[in-house]
């Protein structure tokens, strides 16, 4: 924001405009090479980069496979089944209608509570 009388900073750069030498260009660059492009090799650190980025995602890939089957095939379905069972029993009645009615913040905790202390200390 200028007060009156001032000059903006864009308005004194475009005053100056002749003044300030031109701006080097690619034209430029390739001109002064002799005709010739200047020498970036983007391509050999990008093949590099993604050689390693698809290693790395091998590797986990490998890691998330052996965790997943490490995790699945050690269950035993006969526990799985009596485990979920009881979760059934403990939370949901036989028509899957919930045990205790929840109606304010002081019913959530007084389940929360029933429901926990015979799931964490019942003989399951």
């Amino acid at each position: 924001i200028c007060r009156r009388g001032q000059v903006s900073p864009l308005e004194a750069l475009q005053a100056n405009k002749a003044d300030l030498p031109p701006l080097a260009t690619y034209s430029d660059a390739v001109a002064a090479a002799g005709g010739k492009g200047p020498a970036i090799d983007t391509t050999r650190r990008h093949k590099a980069e993604l050689k390693s980025f698809f290693k790395e995602l091998a590797l986990y890939l490998v890691w998330v496979g052996c965790f997943s089957m490490s995790i699945f095939l050690s269950r035993d379905n006969t526990q799985m089944f009596f485990y979920t069972a009881m979760f059934k029993d403990v939370f949901i009645t036989n028509d899957f209608q919930m045990q205790v009615d929840i109606g304010d913040a002081d019913g959530f905790w007084e389940w929360a509570a029933e429901t926990m202390d015979s799931l964490l200390g019942g003989d399951y």
